[in-house]
C-alpha cells in the first residue's frame, strides 16, 4: 500500500467577532481552526507542525494530538460533524444512504409529523383539569425519507418509520406507558423491516419535575434480512431480541 500527501495546512490563533444571532457572552472569540495551505517542506516536531497553533490546548495539540490527518477519500469522509438522520459523519451518510458509487453526493428528502392528544382534557373541555391529575395521553408519529443518488443500489430507496405511544398517568408520581414502532429501513428489501415494542413504568417525584426513573422492557421482532448499518454490520443472529433496563434521567 502506498500513499501521498495531498495538502499540508497550518493556522494561527485569530480573534473573530461573533455573529449577531450568537448570544454567547464571550465576544470576540479566538480560534486557529481556519487553516491555510502551505507549500514546500514543513518541520514536524513533538508538538505539531511548524507554524501551526491551537487556541484550545485542552482539546487540541500537545504530544498526544500533535498532527491531525484526513484521508483524501472519493466519498464524503471529510464531512466530520455532519450529523443527520442516523449518521455521525459524511462517511456514514455515504455508506448508509447515498452509496459509494455516488461519490458522497446525493439528495435526501426527509419529512415527519407527530400528533399528541391529552384525552382527559379533550373530553372534559372546557372544564379545566389539574395539570398533575390522572389523564391518558397518546402520540402518533411518522418519519419518511427518500434518496436520489447516482448509485443504482441506493437510488430511489425509501425509509419509513411510524408508531404510537400511549401513556396512562395514574398518579402525579406514577405513569404507565407503551410504545410500538414499525421501521422500514429499505423499501427495496421488505425483509429488512422490523417492529419494536416497549412497555415502561415512569416514576417521578413530581410530574412537572425534571427527574424520572424509568423501568422498561424492549422487544425487537426482526425480519430475515434485518441488520445494523456501517460501521457495525451485525446480522439478526447477532442482535439482542430483548432488553430490560433501569434508567434515571435528570435535566435542567
Amino acid at each position: 500500500m502506498s500513499g501521498a500527501v495531498v495538502s499540508v495546512r497550518v493556522g494561527k490563533i485569530t480573534a473573530y467577532e461573533r455573529p449577531a444571532w450568537d448570544h454567547v457572552k464571550s465576544r470576540p472569540y479566538t480560534t486557529a481552526f481556519r487553516k491555510a495551505e502551505v507549500t514546500g517542506p514543513v518541520h514536524v516536531g513533538p508538538l505539531g507542525l511548524e507554524g501551526d497553533e491551537q487556541a484550545d490546548k485542552k482539546f487540541h495539540g500537545g504530544p498526544e494530538m500533535a498532527v491531525l490527518m484526513y484521508a483524501d477519500a472519493h466519498y464524503a469522509t471529510l464531512l466530520q460533524g455532519f450529523n443527520y438522520y442516523g449518521a455521525l459523519s459524511g462517511e456514514q451518510m455515504t455508506r448508509r444512504y447515498f452509496g459509494t458509487q455516488a461519490g458522497g453526493t446525493a439528495k435526501m428528502l426527509v419529512t415527519g409529523a407527530e400528533y399528541n392528544v391529552a384525552w382527559g382534557r379533550l373530553l372534559r373541555y372546557p372544564v379545566e383539569l389539574s395539570p398533575n391529575g390522572p389523564d391518558v395521553f397518546s402520540s402518533f408519529f411518522v418519519n419518511f425519507a427518500s434518496v436520489d443518488s447516482k448509485d443504482p443500489d441506493f437510488d430511489g430507496r425509501k425509509f419509513l418509520k411510524f408508531g404510537t405511544e400511549l401513556t396512562w398517568r395514574w398518579q402525579r408520581w406514577l405513569a404507565f406507558t407503551g410504545r410500538v414502532d414499525r421501521v422500514i429501513p429499505n423499501s427495496k428489501d421488505p425483509l429488512e423491516s422490523f417492529t419494536v415494542i416497549c412497555p415502561r413504568i415512569l416514576l417521578k417525584t413530581d410530574w412537572l419535575s425534571h427527574e424520572t426513573v424509568t423501568i422498561a422492557y424492549t422487544r425487537w421482532f426482526y425480519g430475515a434480512h434485518t441488520h445494523t448499518e456501517f460501521p457495525n454490520a451485525y446480522s439478526p443472529g447477532q442482535l439482542d431480541e430483548q432488553m430490560l433496563s433501569l434508567t434515571f434521567g435528570l435535566w435542567f
